[in-house]
């Protein structure tokens, strides 16, 4: 059980991160070989990726804090 809690925990902040890092790379034409995403899928993956983020930060104040 402690290590289906750990794996969550660990899941639920790899997945915002993840995007943190991805975005830019999907954003560099150079990298990504002319078939960057454009500015709208660009938009809605920073709006994902801060979402992520505070349901995150909240998970782990219910967790640890909130009881």
């Amino acid at each position: 059980m402690r290590l289906l809690f750990v794996s969550r925990i660990v899941g639920g902040l790899g997945t915002p991160i993840s995007l943190v890092f991805l975005l830019p790379i999907a954003c560099n034409c150079h990298v990504m070989r002319g078939h960057r995403i454009g500015p709208l899928l660009t938009a809605v993956g920073w709006g994902t990726a801060a979402l992520l983020a505070a349901v995150s930060v909240y998970f782990l104040y219910q967790q640890f804090i909130g009881g």
